[in-house]
């Protein structure tokens, strides 16, 4: 396995293309990810960058008459689809991919030895693009070759993680994408390379959590708005049911129908702990109990992630409530 590192202007614009086509078709929301405009946010964080062209009604036109290609020819693109966005692409500072290559470099032998014993290490070539946008990592398989997006500020665990990726997704058997991380969480947290890689954290994981930042939630939607992306609701009410990803959702009771209902008209805004209380119990105040909503709060949450969505869209505004981000 022969690991290179470098900085290309083409490869950079390649990935932003791709970074808003997942974007524009729901990908990044599906899967609890936020778009941001700055790195070193959260785990979770898309970086999209501030450039004008994206934001222009001509670009998506244009966007729109290519996206159905975006999938399968993005590694292919050379500047022409998007002539104005690649020029302002090659007015960007490179990147210096010396550091990531030295710290890389330090465990590199260890890895690879052991991915030897996990493995039928038929990888030849992995190409490093250092980049400042998109996700932490990501990745596309070519033959025997592998090319990796690592952002800037990620840590070098993500590209063992994109690695270890290449080979579950030759897994004879069908897995979903979540399936595919949750099983690369595994071998990063559960065998030695966990102690090669201390500072390796799970995307995958992180979109479950409900104490994440709500202001990256709310600048997440205020960048869709200036995009000018508009996406489907997970979770819709016709006639008094939920459904969740189009399917009737049964379990719930009265009391906790009421409570997503009430987070679901206050969208994107704080349900206050008072709002709740006075759903559960009127005009009882003596009846109030933090603990009481809390919990809950938990079992929609926990009923909603059965119901199929592989996210978190219930979050937590301490001493104020819950907001609802879907």
């Amino acid at each position: 396995m022969h690991i290179n590192f470098s900085y290309s202007p083409l490869k950079e614009y390649q990935g932003l293309i791709y970074n808003l086509y997942n974007a524009e078709s729901g990908f990044y929301k599906n899967e609890g990810m936020f778009l941001c405009s700055q790195p070193n946010i959260s785990s979770s964080s898309v970086v999209i960058p501030n450039i004008n062209e994206i934001s222009k009604k001509s670009f998506w036109a244009e966007y729109k008459k290519v996206k159905k290609d975006i999938p399968k020819k993005y590694p292919s693109f050379k500047g022409n689809e998007f002539s104005n966005l690649f020029e302002e692409v090659l007015k960007l500072k490179v990147l210096d991919t010396t550091p990531i290559k030295r710290e890389w470099g330090s465990v590199e032998i260890e890895f690879i030895n052991i991915i030897n014993t996990l493995f039928e290490n038929d990888l030849d070539e992995v190409n490093v693009y250092l980049t400042l946008f998109g996700t932490v990592a990501s990745y596309y398989i070519k033959g025997s070759g592998l090319s990796i997006y690592l952002r800037k500020d990620a840590d070098i665990s993500q590209i063992a993680f994109c690695i270890l990726s290449y080979y579950i997704h030759k897994y004879p058997g069908k897995l979903t994408w979540s399936e595919q991380q949750r099983a690369v969480d595994f071998l990063l947290s559960n065998t030695k390379l966990n102690g090669l890689f201390p500072k390796f954290y799970s995307v995958i994981e992180s979109s479950k959590n409900p104490e994440c930042d709500i202001s990256l939630i709310l600048s997440s939607e205020k960048l869709y708005k200036e995009l000018g992306i508009n996406l489907k609701s997970s979770i819709e009410y016709k006639n008094n049911k939920v459904y969740i990803l189009g399917e009737h959702v049964t379990n719930l009771t009265k009391q906790e129908q009421l409570v997503l209902h009430e987070m679901f008209i206050n969208k994107n805004q704080v349900t206050t702990f008072e709002q709740i209380s006075n759903i559960l119990w009127g005009d009882d105040f003596s009846a109030f109990s933090l603990q009481a909503i809390a919990k809950t709060v938990e079992r929609v949450r926990s009923k909603i992630l059965n119901a199929g969505l592989n996210r978190q869209v219930i979050f937590t505004r301490r001493k104020e409530g819950y907001l609802l981000y879907d």
